[in-house]
């Protein structure tokens, strides 16, 4: 019967093939979506970084400049650093600068893309604690005039003298208009001055980068002495003054803005590139799914081909196996290629062969147990009626002839208990040092009365000193009576049956060889074989049962020696076993 299809080897590799190629493809899907989606948002994070970077310095630029002249040149840097297309417009639309046409290029279209706002204007954000009723934090003391260095030193000037302003919100937003006014004055002298944004919108002017050195000292002490920049401190506390009954906050913004707007140029429009940007920056999933999911089902499809290919031979296995069980033992399967399937294959028909041999065998034996048995058992029964019907006188004669062929059954079926016993590795050993000349010596002369009435002449040879083997001398004198019975009813009046026992290295060999007419070559591969006999007729006055050899053979094997027959002239056997360890 059919094996159900979701138990079948078939649809277990499909299904695991479909799991590992789909978990997989989606694995390397997500895995391919995830770096793609970072690498955008890498890409569009160094984009924004760089547009901010942008932005700030040419913020920068125009607060500390108080105009946009000369910002080509700023513009042309940033293109070089950044490698952007950059394209200044005033808020009327009127293109100011354009990278593109720095070096006598034509202008690239903008696109649809969103330009940005670059205003100069700063957009403080007040602490989110308020000023808590705060009094205005710049105080005035008089000293000799000092030369600031950074942004957290920045000038305040009353009839000549710096004013130093606590580092409070408020004091930094009124000082940042007389700081803007410093860096133009030092920008007009041609000497370098930074802006750097900051959390809380307002930026820090740097008015020393770099080493101070005693020109930007001087000049610095001139800008903040000139008349054009000198700064009413009482102003600035009058705002304050006048904000305290009011929103603080917006009061204070509105009036920064009113003041450092007189100062910065006009806000321009920044935009950044050439064509349309990408439509999106995200990495659509789905199409990376599809290619998993048709990734996993071509893996199916293959595995599936491949599995028809590999499990058609198991296929034949599996109706050749169930076909041999039923009983046709002549069931072999085809042998192709040289993998694991067609080793499979040659060890199965190998199985096949040896059942069909010991079927044979079988078959053989029990037609030869019968042949064997019948002719005995018709002897008998012939006698039998004879006596009852009279036709015979129960003489002497005609009892020993019936005993003696009630021994032939019984010798027969003994041999056949023997064999079974052999077979089934249950035949009783009783093991010992054996020396093999003692077994010669009672071979020959259990034998010796019926080699002489044969006229067969029965001569010995055993080595000085004799070998000496571990086993069952009784079995052992077993196989070489066998062997020396053969031979005397092989061999014709005036020949020579010869026993020998002699030490070949590690090794006892007993050697029993005839003079008779020998076993034909043909006949060599099958004289161990059960029932085999030399006389196809199947003579009693020229064979036994034949089962002595097979009997032989299976006591020799089972003392981990070998028997082997040759026929050089007459018959010749020769056992070989291993010698004793304490010989």
């Amino acid at each position: 019967m059919s094996p159900r299809w979701h138990g079948s080897l078939r649809f277990r590799l499909l299904v695991l093939t479909a799991v590992v190629a789909v978990a997989a493809a989606g694995l390397t899907a997500w895995l391919t979506v995830y770096q793609a989606s970072q690498q955008v948002s890498s890409t569009a994070a160094a984009e924004e970084a760089a547009a901010k970077s942008i932005v700030d310095e040419l913020v920068g630029y125009g607060a500390l400049r108080g105009n946009w002249d000369g910002v080509s040149g700023t513009v042309r840097a940033l293109k070089d650093r950044t490698g952007q297309r950059i394209r200044l417009t005033t808020m009327a639309g009127e293109v100011l600068v354009d990278s593109d046409t720095l070096d006598g290029g034509g202008a690239r279209p903008v696109g649809n893309r969103a330009p940005q706002l670059v205003d100069p204007v700063p957009t403080p954000i007040p602490p989110p604690d308020g000023f808590g009723g705060a009094v205005l934090t710049t105080t005035f003391r008089t000293a000799t005039p000092v030369t600031p260095t950074t942004t957290r030193d920045l000038p305040a000037t009353t009839g000549g003298f710096i004013a130093v302003p606590t580092e409070s919100w408020i004091s930094r937003l009124i000082n940042y208009r007389r700081q803007v006014q410093l860096a133009t004055c030092l920008i007009g002298r041609g000497f370098l001055v930074e802006q750097k944004p900051q959390p809380d919108g307002i930026p820090v002017v740097d008015l020393m980068p770099g080493n101070l050195d005693m020109a930007r000292k001087m000049a610095l002490i001139d800008c903040a002495t000139t008349r054009e920049r000198q700064v009413n401190g009482r102003a600035e506390a009058d705002i304050f003054k006048s904000c305290a009954e009011k929103d603080l906050s917006n009061c204070l913004l509105n009036s920064f803005r009113a003041q450092i707007g007189a100062i910065m140029p006009a806000p321009l429009l920044l935009s950044l590139g050439a064509g349309d940007p990408p439509p999106s920056r995200t990495v659509p999933l789905l199409p990376a799914l599809l290619a998993a999911a048709g990734v996993a089902l071509v893996a199916t499809l293959g595995m599936w081909l491949v599995s028809r290919r590999v499990l058609r031979p198991v296929g034949a296995l599996r109706a050749a196996s169930t076909r041999l069980g039923a009983g046709d033992l002549a069931e072999r399967v085809p042998v192709r290629g040289d993998d694991e399937i067609a080793e499979l294959a040659g060890a199965f028909n190998r199985m096949a062969d040896s059942l069909q041999r010991s079927e044979e065998r079988q078959r053989r034996m029990i037609a030869d147990i019968a042949h064997e048995l019948r002719t005995p058992l018709a002897n008998i029964r012939g006698y039998l009626e004879a006596l009852k019907d009279g036709v015979l006188p129960p003489d002497r004669a005609l009892f020993a002839s019936l005993h003696e062929e009630a021994l032939l059954q019984q010798r027969l079926i003994e041999d056949i208990q023997l064999l079974a016993l052999a077979d089934a590795g249950s035949l009783a050993y009783e093991r010992g040092p054996v020396d093999l000349g003692e077994v010669v010596a009672a071979t020959r002369t259990g034998f010796q009365a019926v080699a002489t009435a044969a006229e067969v002449a029965l001569v010995s040879t055993v080595d000085d000193p004799a070998p000496v083997v571990d086993g069952d001398p009784n079995r052992l004198r077993q196989v070489l009576g066998n062997l020396v019975s053969n031979a005397i009813r092989a061999t014709p009046a005036g020949g020579r049956v010869t026993l020998t026992a002699r030490i070949e290295g590690a090794e006892a060999v007993l050697t029993v060889s005839d003079t008779g007419s020998g076993i034909h070559a043909a006949d060599l591969p099958f004289v161990f074989d059960r029932f085999w006999r030399a006389d196809d007729a199947r003579a009693r006055a020229t064979g036994g049962s034949g089962l002595g050899l097979s009997i032989a053979r299976e006591i020799v094997t089972a003392h981990g020696g070998v028997i082997t027959a040759e026929s050089p002239g007459g018959a010749r056997f020769t056992v070989c076993l291993p010698r004793s360890a304490s010989s």
